[in-house]
């Protein structure tokens, strides 16, 4: 296996990444990496680890299911006004607007 087929997540990472606006460079001050780390993860050539794929998850505002399947059917570019600064509070965001959704759900499921 060549090193750019074990993880097939790295290019669906390189265009959350793209798409959003976002530099190697400030997903590796956010996920407190080094660039070079980042551009292997893109390339195929490192996998992640649990706390990475739930930071990125948090960020992209995407599953680990559909990140791991390579699966951007019907994602939604991040709606983000003006410049980005601090992705760590764009993660909470998208972290606090799923609870909300999950406990909507609950709430119509009782």
């Amino acid at each position: 296996m060549s090193p750019g087929e074990q993880f097939k997540y790295g290019e669906t990472l390189k265009q959350l990444r793209t798409v959003n606006g976002f530099t190697q460079e400030q997903i590796s001050e956010y996920l407190e990496v080094t660039q070079s780390l980042v551009s292997k993860i893109e390339h195929g050539e490192r996998g992640l680890n649990l706390t990475i794929l739930d930071k990125l998850c948090n960020l992209y505002d995407i599953t680990d299911l559909k990140l791991l399947r390579n699966d951007l059917t019907d994602y939604q570019p991040l709606d983000i006004q003006g410049e980005v600064l601090d992705l760590h509070a764009i993660a909470k965001m998208n972290e606090i607007k799923n609870d909300l959704e999950l406990l909507r759900r609950l709430d119509e499921d009782d």
